[in-house]
C-alpha cells in the first residue's frame, strides 16, 4: 500500500494518539505485530474510534483466537509502524505519561 503521507487525513479526537493499521490475512499475522481493537468505540461528531485493547507480537493462531484479534472478515489488524499524536497528547507522551491509543483502519 503506497500513499503520500501528507494526503492522510486522521479523524481522531483531539489530544490523543492514533495507530494506523491495515486489515490483513491471518497467515501473514504470524510474522508481524497485530493490533487488537476494543469492541467498544467512541463516537464523536467526526469519527468513530476504537481503542487499542492489546498488542500481539508474531501471534500464533491460538493467540489470535484467545485475544479476539480476528475480525468478522477473517482478517486481523496488522501494525504498520505509523503512529500519529495530536494536541496535548504530545506533552503527555514527552513526560512519560501513558496515553490511550486509538485505531485508524
Amino acid at each position: 500500500m503506497f500513499f503520500h503521507v501528507l494526503t492522510l487525513l486522521l479523524c481522531s479526537p483531539e489530544d490523543t494518539s492514533c495507530i494506523i493499521t491495515v486489515p490483513f490475512t491471518l497467515d501473514t499475522a504470524s510474522n508481524h505485530g497485530v493490533i487488537v481493537a476494543s469492541k467498544i468505540g467512541i463516537l464523536n461528531k467526526a469519527s468513530y474510534v476504537s481503542l487499542v485493547k492489546n498488542l500481539l507480537q508474531k501471534p500464533t493462531m491460538e493467540e489470535l483466537v484467545k485475544n479476539q484479534a480476528i475480525l468478522d472478515v477473517v482478517r486481523t489488524l496488522l501494525g504498520t509502524g505509523m503512529t500519529a499524536v495530536r494536541g496535548k497528547a504530545w506533552a503527555k507522551a514527552s513526560d512519560g505519561t501513558q496515553i490511550p491509543l486509538s485505531i485508524v483502519y
